[in-house]
C-alpha cells in the first residue's frame, strides 16, 4: 500500500492513459477486476480486519483517482497526514 500511495503522484499522465485505455477498451480492465476480486476475497478471510482493511484499500483507490484526474484539493502536508493515517489503519487491520 505504501508503494502504491508513493507512486500515485509520480506519473499522473501514465495513470490517466491507463484510465483512458480502459474506458476505450473495457476488456483491458479484466486483470484489474481479477486482482480486486482476489484482494477483497483475501481481505474477507480476516473477519476482524475486513472492514478496516477494505476501507483503507478503497480510500487509497479514491486518493489515486483524485490525483490521477488532478482533482485533489489536498496540500502536500494534508496528503501526508492522510497517508500516515491510512498506513496506521492498515497496520491495525493486518
Amino acid at each position: 500500500m505504501a508503494a502504491f500511495l508513493d507512486d500515485a503522484r509520480l506519473a499522473p499522465q501514465v495513470n490517466a492513459a491507463l484510465l483512458a485505455a480502459g474506458a476505450t477498451n473495457p476488456a483491458l480492465l479484466a486483470p484489474v477486476r481479477e486482482y480486486n476480486r482476489r484482494l477483497f476475497a483475501d481481505l474477507a478471510t480476516r473477519p476482524r480486519g475486513f472492514d478496516r482493511a477494505a476501507a483503507v484499500v478503497l480510500a487509497t483507490h479514491g486518493l489515486w483517482l483524485l490525483e490521477t484526474l488532478q482533482l485533489s484539493p489536498l496540500t502536500a502536508r494534508q496528503r501526508q497526514r492522510i497517508v500516515n493515517g491510512l498506513l496506521d489503519l492498515a497496520q491495525t487491520a493486518a
